[in-house]
């Protein structure tokens, strides 16, 4: 028995020399091999994010009058929107409104429409490097001729803008919002381009 008891507190007392002699060294690597696996999923996660976000659909537009401003005429414009990204832009349904107000007024396309106001573009998908061109009509017009003047003298603007909703291959919901407005002619400036606005230009 006096053995058994002898053997066991040899084996202990070396088992604590040998914890000496190591120290914190094997929790230290535990430690970094947990760490360098948690950096690895990192960079594994934030390269598939990387490789989505590069693979969505990127959309852009030009907006342009088919013919200058007319007293009591409707406004018509083209808006070529074209898809720059490299995939598909799935189920895409141009919405477009109009906003005829006092140039100081600041705009604002959240303000709650009324949905005869809303002109909606039949669901299309645009595939990468192809362009859609969407002729549309706006439902007001500038009735007598001091609103033409207004708006080209710069006290008035007339907007056109649209959310353009559409699905990404993965089925991702995004959508691309744009803005451009009619207003006193730029010196040197083609007529018939309109100006784009400050805000409401970005794509989620």
């Amino acid at each position: 028995m006096k053995l058994d008891v002898s053997y066991n507190a040899r084996a202990m007392k070396h088992r604590k020399e040998q914890a000496k002699r190591t120290g914190p060294l094997p929790i230290l690597i535990s430690l970094g091999a947990l760490l360098i696996s948690a950096g690895s999923l990192w960079e594994s996660h934030q390269a598939r994010t990387l490789s989505y976000e590069s693979s969505l659909p990127e959309l852009s537009e030009t907006t342009e009058l088919l013919k200058p401003v007319a007293i009591g005429e409707p406004i018509r414009v083209r808006i070529t929107i074209t898809n720059f990204g490299r995939t598909t832009a799935k189920e895409m349904q141009p919405m477009i409104r109009y906003e005829f107000g006092p140039a100081n007024n600041p705009f604002d396309p959240a303000t709650n429409p009324n949905p005869a106001e809303i002109e909606q573009i039949t669901s299309s998908d645009l595939a990468t490097g192809d362009h859609t061109i969407l002729i549309t009509t706006s439902k007001v017009n500038l009735a007598h001729d001091h609103d033409v003047a207004a708006v080209l003298s710069g006290l008035y603007k007339f907007y056109f803008f649209g959310i353009v909703p559409y699905k990404d291959l993965q089925g991702g919901n995004h959508e691309f919002h744009f803005c451009r407005y009619l207003s006193a002619p730029v010196e040197g400036a083609d007529p018939l381009k309109l100006q784009k606005c400050s805000s409401f230009n970005y794509s989620n």
